[in-house]
């Protein structure tokens, strides 16, 4: 792949993540305008998951790597979503909670999707990690 292809695969993701969001919010405009009771409460979550999963998917079409993000975070809407039309309570906060924990440990762990590296945080947490020893001066140069 050339540079020039890979800034053409940028600029069409850029434009089908707008896309998406585009979708979404009509999707939002929609939902409040129906009367109340006319849907399940949390519709917007099936609508949400569809959308972030049919964005991976066009993504894939067009040779983008899909974002594993977006692919869990719509797994887990559309499941809420679909669990509330079918009468079952699941909390989302802590669900949310407890699919972001696995993906970090997953990327922690070293099954990264087999892109050949390992790292120790998910895709929006980046920490650098520094152990300093109280009892050790501060002066690190080599005294040998």
């Amino acid at each position: 792949m050339t540079e020039n292809d890979g800034k053409q695969k940028l600029a069409l993701n850029a434009r089908l993540e707008s896309g998406a969001w585009a979708v979404f919010i009509i999707m939002i405009g929609v939902l409040w305008m129906l009367p109340s009771g006319t849907l399940i409460e949390r519709a917007w979550l099936i609508g949400a998951g569809v959308i972030m999963l049919l964005l991976n998917l066009v993504r894939v079409g067009c040779g983008i790597r899909p974002s594993g993000f977006t692919v869990v975070l719509g797994l887990l809407a559309l499941g809420m979503g679909l669990a509330d039309y079918f009468g079952v309570e699941l909390p989302i906060v802590p669900a949310l909670l407890v699919i972001f924990g696995l993906v970090i440990l997953v990327k922690t762990l070293g099954f990264s999707g087999g892109r050949g590296k390992t790292r120790a945080s998910a895709d929006i947490i980046d920490v650098d990690v520094k152990v300093i020893d109280s009892e050790t001066p501060a002066d690190t140069t080599n005294s040998a």
